[in-house]
């Protein structure tokens, strides 16, 4: 059977620029069609090239296959382009999403465009997860980029998600391709970028007004993250519809090609679970939590759920809240309780309830404490994760937890498969994680909202809810 593979050197280029691709394959030809990713795949164009045979490398190391280089059109608009390889033209649009013959692209903009909307698209997380040559950073401390996969095109570590397994979980097609669908469709217009863009210091300074990441984000370098800091104090947004952002801190070499990252703690046994142990090197939150660039964390959420689970609702706790104009929605109305919309992870802080029942952060776990206070428009919605029809707890119960959700947006298939809802029970350990005195398992809001919702100097649309807990815890 003829197969052909690839990867490209660099996940980012921009329109009107010349990018590298690496190409294997034992046929004597083979082509390369682009797909625009939007409300539909959009054929992009195609090249032809002679195909020279390779070898697969290691997880760790350069596979130095053959390379080609394309020109990218000017005239491309900037979106995320899946390239997808055969020796054979076909009819219509192929599946975009598979596990071989595919490498994903993000064209960026030439100039800055006057778009005021950057999405960022996590490609450090893709890599992560990666076990193309037989590893990933699950397994080891250091992979390279330049190998199959990352995205799209390669095997994926993790289980299949109960309520979609059309698409691993940790891939374009699972969280980013149905909400940049969802996007376009309603006419939403954005630029897009990788990590590794904003690692180098890219596009952020380009007059854009709000950052939006809406699939699994969970590795962060250092410079990327003082970058996107950066941004944000100088006035700009951040939308964040996902969970266990910037859970884990990630090396980049200089040219931008290997990820390395120390999860253990010094002498751990073999076994451990890195996500809830003490002193590991690269947890971001044990040096500079995350709350304080994003709000919530990965360690005061709910925790990881696999399977399915009941459904429930999130329960509006206050109606008065800018983010529900519009909806007709009162306090103690529920709402998500007939589907399974949360992520498989979910983010919370430390929180509270006031006087009049609301909760409130302590500020404890580096959450700014005017993280929800909606007559600075300091929070996101108001919500309260519980059975409906449950009592709320009373005013003054300490530490309780802000939940933010990952999102679930139901789009079309389009062949590159429809994102996931939630995943249930079976939550692994995290640090200061305790068993909730009522359900977890609850659901996201239907569809993001696209206004900038600040929190002290940071902004956020994406949807947060609080849940009840027990105590504080082409040339060839």
């Amino acid at each position: 059977m003829t197969t052909v593979n690839g990867y490209a050197a660099r996940p980012s280029v921009r329109a009107g620029e010349v990018v590298r691709l690496h190409i294997a394959t034992t046929a004597p030809r083979f082509r390369v069609d682009f797909y625009r990713w939007g409300a539909e795949p959009q054929h992009a164009g195609h090249v032809e090239w002679p195909g020279r045979a390779a070898s697969p490398g290691n997880f760790d190391a350069d596979w130095q296959w053959p390379a080609y280089e394309f020109l990218v059109p000017p005239e491309w608009r900037s979106g995320v382009y899946i390239a997808v390889l055969g020796t054979e033209r076909g009819s219509g649009i192929p599946p975009l999403d598979a596990r071989e013959a595919r490498i994903l692209l993000v064209v960026t903009p030439s100039a800055p465009s006057g778009r005021r909307i950057l999405y960022k698209i996590p490609t450090f997380t893709y890599q992560a997860y990666n076990t193309a040559g037989g590893g990933s950073l699950y397994s080891a401390a250091h992979v390279t980029t330049r190998r199959p996969g990352g995205g799209v095109g390669g095997p994926v570590k993790g289980l299949p998600d109960a309520y979609d397994p059309s698409s691993p979980r940790q891939t374009f097609a699972h969280w980013d391709a149905p909400f940049i669908a969802w996007m376009e469709r309603n006419r939403i217009e954005a630029d897009y970028c990788t990590d590794l863009d904003l690692h180098e210091g890219l596009f952020l300074r380009d007059g854009y007004r709000l950052l939006v990441a809406a699939g699994h984000d969970e590795y962060w370098s250092t410079d990327l993250r003082r970058h996107v800091t950066a941004f944000r104090d100088a006035g700009g947004h951040i939308a964040n519809f996902g969970a266990n952002t910037c859970w884990w801190r990630v090396g980049v070499t200089p040219d931008g090609t290997g990820l390395s990252c120390d999860k253990f703690p010094p002498g751990a046994p073999a076994g451990t679970d890195p996500d809830s142990s003490y002193g590991c090197p690269d947890h971001w939150w044990e040096s500079e939590p995350e709350n304080t660039l994003l709000g919530v964390s990965y360690r005061n959420g709910g925790g990881h759920w696999e399977g399915t689970r009941a459904s429930q609702g999130f329960v509006v706790t206050d109606a008065g809240h800018w983010a529900f104009a519009g909806t007709e929605l009162r306090t103690g109305d529920s709402l998500g309780h007939g589907g399974a919309l949360i992520g498989y992870e979910c983010d919370g802080a430390a929180f509270e309830y006031d006087a009049v029942g609301r909760p409130r952060p302590t500020g404890q776990d580096g959450t700014p404490k005017d993280f929800r206070d909606p007559r600075h428009r300091r929070a996101s919605p108001c919500l309260e994760l519980r059975r409906p029809g449950a009592d709320a707890r009373p005013p003054g119960r300490h530490a309780r937890r802000l939940h933010r959700r990952r999102h679930g947006l139901h789009g079309r298939h389009h062949r590159l498969g429809t994102p996931p809802g939630d995943r249930s029970p079976g939550r692994r350990g995290h640090p200061q994680r305790h068993h909730p005195a009522l359900l977890t398992e609850g659901m996201g809001s239907s569809c993001p909202q696209t206004e900038p919702v600040t929190y002290g100097r940071s902004t956020s649309s994406s949807v947060s809810t609080a849940s009840v807990w027990d105590t504080p815890s082409g040339r060839a």
